[in-house]
């Protein structure tokens, strides 16, 4: 959990459903009934009669970036749930509503990951060229805590005083203990545990005349996905699941280790590529000079400030560096780069370790500590002793800091209470699918396989090379086809999980430091600002000009700041390495913009003409 910027599934992959905190950033990437109570599949092709806004007012809306119909409203939720009396939470609820004449009467329900992230926030890049939107409404609704429900956010997140926001000091004591008092004036911070958001969540569902549904869960949105699925079995038709969350898993107490096992795996595979080897022949004394150095005190690197862009001079301390690694570990994309960005750094070059850092530190401030504090601290940080943490975290480039962290703002954090047997594994006969990372380093194979146990219908799919997203992995498209196929029939009949497994793979390391910045000039800047678009994928990218800069917004991000590297390609600034935009050119003329990212074909969108 606590995801971030371009973890999920990569800044523009075609399986964007979760921004791990678009934040995370994002886009970055993202879902008991019985089975038997489906009849197996509702694609019958039967045209559904339902209406989701015959039950509470929801108007038609715009949702900058989707272009179907969307319709939004506000549900009203007592905070005690249980008293039915009292103090009143408004949820928002977007719904996208299905575009084929076939509708199906069972929506997609997305629940996002932190726990803290936003979901309507996401919705563009929640629905950009999704398959399963022709027949299924998306239903998003921001839990309380987050988002435009009654964000439990702390002033220590929002007023600018740390431009690498968690990084710096993960749950700053001064400020949780500041945030605690200003929030709880007017919140009763033990009603926002994972049941009694889930319940609200299901009280929407129902109130729009939903009777089942298909969850789709990313990090802690598995979690939040499986009480669910315990609380209201009948009201589930099918399940996704991406890097699972059990009710049990105590985080942050295997935090460090899960690191150092995905950070060891890496280095094992850069030693067995020949070119990564030749370039970093020996990355663990890399990584022991690096942490030796940043030991005896800061260094100092350039940033740029994720609210500004302005560059910053910085000092790196040791929490910055080793939780940039971490967060580094969570994409594919980025934890490609962590042989390079520690050779450098033992070399005395921090740049890509002060490039991720500066990304992933601005996407995490997007995520309620408030909500985040309320949900671990009761059901995860409770079931730490202080026992196991020395095993734990011995031999890690971690240690203990998160543990440390964690436990100490929960000691000035209330504790909602839990139902009898919240921790208890969770069982249900819904089909589910159970995906993970080989290389997660936060929701590791064991989990989704503990989780497994107790799903009887379940299957588990662990990702080649993955992390807690998948971005810049070769051959994702099939993962995408897996579980829409599952949502759509209502089983795993005839998909191929083995054979997809088989084709996922990385793209080499790469050995080399991104390419240098180019001045260019105002005329040849001049012709590139406009609008871009593509059918398939269905992406739209505005391209602007601002103070002699260029800008992108996407359906996943606005104001990505992009830099030449040559007179038609640019890299966007904050990303991964691979990821930029390179203009196509007739004469002169701007004819198109292909989208760059490791391991995918460039994706091309025309230019719309004014």
């Amino acid at each position: 959990m606590r995801a971030a910027a371009w973890s999920e599934h990569g800044v523009w992959s075609k399986k964007a459903r979760f921004g791990i905190g678009l934040a995370m950033v994002l886009a970055a990437g993202w879902w008991l009934g019985c089975a038997s109570s489906s009849g197996g599949a509702s694609g019958s092709g039967a045209t559904a009669k339902h209406d989701p806004t015959a039950a509470f007012k929801l108007e038609p809306c715009v949702v900058k970036g989707i272009s179907t119909p969307v319709r939004c409203g506000v549900y009203e939720v007592f905070e005690h749930r249980e008293e039915r009396a009292g103090r009143k939470i408004g949820l928002k609820v977007v719904v996208v509503l299905a575009t084929g004449e076939d509708r199906e009467p069972d929506p997609v329900v997305l629940f996002a990951g932190g726990p803290g992230d936003s979901v309507t926030g996401n919705a563009a890049g929640i629905v950009a060229g999704e398959a399963l939107l022709e027949h299924r409404d998306f239903v998003l609704v921001d839990v309380r805590g987050t988002g435009e429900s009654n964000p439990l956010l702390c002033d220590y997140q929002t007023d600018g005083s740390r431009p690498l926001g968690l990084l710096e000091e993960f749950l700053p004591l001064k400020g949780v203990e500041s945030c605690r008092a200003q929030l709880a004036a007017d919140n009763d911070l033990g009603t926002y545990t994972t049941p009694v958001l889930v319940d609200d969540v299901h009280e929407v569902v129902t109130a729009l005349g939903y009777t089942q549904v298909n969850l789709i869960g990313g990090s802690y949105g598995t979690r939040a996905s499986l009480v669910y699925m315990r609380r209201h079995p009948q009201g589930v038709r099918t399940a996704v699941l991406e890097g699972v969350v059990p009710t049990y898993t105590a985080m942050p107490l295997y935090f460090a280790r899960d690191a150092q096992t995905a950070l060891d795996g890496l280095f094992a595979e850069c030693a067995a590529e020949p070119s990564c080897v030749a370039a970093f022949p020996d990355l663990k004394g890399d990584l022991r000079k690096v942490l030796v150095r940043i030991e005896k005190g800061p260094v100092p690197i350039t940033i740029s400030d994720p609210q500004t862009d302005e560059e910053l001079e910085y000092s790196l301390t040791w929490p910055i560096l080793v939780q940039t690694l971490r967060y580094m570990l969570y994409s594919s994309a980025s934890a490609q780069e962590v042989p390079l960005a520690v050779h450098l750094a033992a070399g005395g070059d921090y740049s890509v370790v002060a490039r991720n850092a500066a990304s992933y530190g601005g996407a995490l401030g997007a995520l309620t500590d408030g909500l985040y504090l309320s949900v671990t601290c009761p059901e995860d940080v409770a079931l730490i002793s202080g026992a196991k943490i020395a095993e734990e975290v011995e031999g890690t480039f971690l240690g203990d800091y998160r543990i440390r962290q964690q436990r100490e703002a929960c000691e000035l954090w209330p504790k909602g209470p839990l139902p009898e047997g919240y921790w208890q594994p969770v069982y249900s006969e819904v089909p589910t699918l159970v995906v993970t990372g080989e290389r997660d380093p936060v929701t590791p194979p064991r989990d989704a396989h503990r989780a497994a146990r107790t799903l009887p219908n379940s299957r588990t799919m662990i990702i080649p090379d993955g992390g807690h997203g998948y971005g810049s992995l070769e051959g994702l498209d099939c993962l995408r086809e897996i579980e829409n196929g599952l949502i759509e029939q209502g089983s795993f009949a005839g998909l191929d999980l083995e054979g997809c497994i088989a084709s996922i793979r990385r793209p080499p390391f790469p050995t080399e430091p991104p390419a240098e910045a180019i001045e260019l000039s105002a005329a040849q800047l001049a012709d590139y600002p406009g609008t871009y678009t593509s059918a398939s994928p269905a992406l739209e990218v505005t391209i602007r000009r601002v103070e002699g800069a260029l800008l992108a917004d996407t359906p996943f991000r606005a104001n990505l700041r992009i830099t030449p590297t040559s007179a038609t390609a640019f890299r966007i600034e904050g990303a991964p390495l691979g990821y930029g935009f390179e203009f196509e050119l007739d004469g002169g003329r701007v004819l198109a913009l292909n989208l760059l990212q490791p391991g995918q074909e460039p994706t091309r969108l025309e230019r719309v003409e004014e």
